[in-house]
């Protein structure tokens, strides 16, 4: 799974999706909207290797996932 995190004037946004291109293509499009103090975010999500050993895959704890950051800001 990829998300782009967009943080724009009080909340972030975050948009999940199964493949890469749909997923750099948001990025791109809103990188470009970007205002000043904004910042946006790139990353991959998997299941980490203790998660995959129990045989479960699930979004409920941030502590199960591993994030590859492919953002600079």
């Amino acid at each position: 799974m990829w998300i782009v995190i967009v943080v724009a004037h009080y909340y972030p946004s975050v948009f999940h999706f199964d493949n890469e291109e749909e997923a750099r293509k948001c990025y791109e499009k809103n990188k470009e909207e970007l205002y000043t103090g904004h910042a946006i975010h790139f990353a991959e999500v998997k299941a980490s290797k203790y998660y995959k050993e129990q045989g479960k895959f699930g979004l409920d704890k941030a502590e199960t996932l591993d994030v590859r950051w492919y953002s600079d800001r």
